[in-house]
């Protein structure tokens, strides 16, 4: 089993989990490349509408879609909780629109597509995760810069992909980390953990631990694990910053997955720039 790193963080981790924690609810998503996607506020589902509480950022684009983001939600969208994001495109299917939400009460997340048609809009998939039980510190987030709406494919038919946390810890150790791509009703997913708590102050100065993988193959994970030896917190795969396996992709063209690994490593260097962020706001 993994071991908890909170022993041997201490009072620089507990400070470091603090800014973490601040830095992680206040983050809003700057310009990414294309193709890539920007979150909004987040507004109670009741409303239908997401009023802006803060600057707008840019909508998502790519070289193919046009995808603009809103603030109206039709009647007969469901909305699951608090709206944190919607967006509209069109593609060869019609006008399309994707919403994002949380929602705190039974710690989960949601997310669904919807054709918009003329009599009413009708659903094309839904994504609804949560933690069952959690009587500590919890995580139901999405990751504003993965969610991207590309045709990398050019079939014509968009490809919609978010990121999310939702995770239970009592301790400062890596969260799980889903990154899902839905193609109509096809549903690809790369499954694993952030790093978050990964690196740690060293003895005699700098930071120890496992370093940010680049490859997520099991050998190379293993291989990973054999290199740290006796210095290793993590014994089992997959290690931190890396996902469980690609079965999911095995029938699925190969631009999906090749997209899915680069967002997948942007994002678990993101991860690992905004924890040693904290632990430096919190040394």
């Amino acid at each position: 089993m993994r071991q908890t790193l909170i022993r041997r963080l201490g009072c620089v981790a507990a400070t470091a989990l603090l800014a973490a924690c601040q830095s992680h609810q206040s983050d809003r998503i700057g310009d990414p490349p294309a193709p890539a996607s920007t979150a909004v506020p987040s507004t109670p589902s009741t409303s239908k509408t997401a009023a802006a509480t803060s600057a707008a950022a840019p909508a998502p684009a790519s070289s193919a879609l046009a995808v603009q983001k809103t603030d109206k939600i039709p009647d007969g969208v469901e909305v699951r909780g608090k709206l944190v994001a919607a967006y509209t495109w069109n593609d060869k299917t019609g006008n399309n629109l994707l919403v994002l939400a949380s929602n705190d009460d039974d710690i989960s997340v949601y997310a669904a597509q919807y054709q918009l048609q003329a009599d009413r809009p009708h659903r094309v998939w839904m994504l609804s995760d949560a933690v069952k039980e959690c009587d500590e510190d919890h995580v139901n987030d999405f990751d504003p810069d993965a969610t991207h709406v590309t045709d990398l494919d050019g079939d014509g038919v968009a490809e919609v992909t978010v990121g999310y946390q939702v995770s239970c810890f009592g301790d400062v150790s890596p969260r799980d980390y889903k990154l899902i791509m839905h193609v109509g009703k096809d549903k690809y997913g790369l499954r694993g953990s952030d790093r978050f708590g990964v690196l740690m102050p060293g003895d005699h100065g700098g930071l120890t631990g496992m370093p940010l993988p680049s490859d997520c193959s099991a050998d190379k994970q293993r291989a990973l694990l054999h290199q740290q030896g006796e210095q290793q917190v993590f014994d089992e795969l997959p290690v931190p910053g890396c996902y469980q396996n690609e079965d999911d992709f095995a029938k699925a063209p190969p631009a999906y997955l090749s997209f899915m690994r680069q967002q997948w490593f942007e994002r678990m260097h993101a991860s690992e720039q905004n924890w040693l962020q904290a632990l430096k706001s919190g040394s």
